[in-house]
């Protein structure tokens, strides 16, 4: 791949490109809220992270290993899953709005005793959402009906 296209991946949030004493330094414009320092630190990246420059939306931050082709090329896979995370992190959200208002919109648009009947089924098979079925969060996707009413008066309050 040519130096080109390695930067031309990075879009918009391309800065520059340095080299200091031993050292390429790749210096992104990201925005305030993304994740950086966590990410690296979660996948146990040894790229080094310096934060130059932000405003209340953007920050200007250096990316930099020692210049030798094995630390670069870690460098550019471990910034760009930086990247991927905190995009799939955005687009989660803008997807969970967009169904927020679609859920306002059935819930706003139907009688009382429709919505009463609305089930969510989740699992991802087949082009499906996954969710893992031991996880307690969900339950074991078994449907489970809510108490009724008792016939009998129950005990009195003291």
């Amino acid at each position: 791949m040519s130096l080109y296209s390695e930067l031309k991946q990075y879009g918009e949030l391309f800065h520059s490109i340095r080299f200091h004493q031993g050292l390429m330094l790749l210096d992104l414009k990201l925005p305030t809220n993304w994740k950086v320092k966590e990410i690296l630190t979660s996948i146990g990246s040894d790229i080094q992270v310096k934060i130059n420059d932000s405003n209340d939306k953007y920050q200007l931050i250096s990316f930099y290993t020692s210049f030798d082709e094995e630390s670069v090329n870690r460098l550019n896979l471990d910034v760009r899953k930086v990247i991927k995370y905190n995009l799939d992190i955005e687009e989660k959200n803008k997807l969970l709005n967009l169904k927020i208002i679609e859920l306002k919109k059935l819930f706003d648009s139907n009688e009382v005793d429709k919505l009463r009947n609305i089930n969510f089924e989740f699992g991802f098979n087949n082009g499906k959402l996954n969710i893992d079925e031991d996880d307690e969060t969900y339950g074991s996707g078994e449907r489970t009906e809510m108490v009724g009413e008792r016939e009998e008066e129950g005990h009195g309050g003291n």
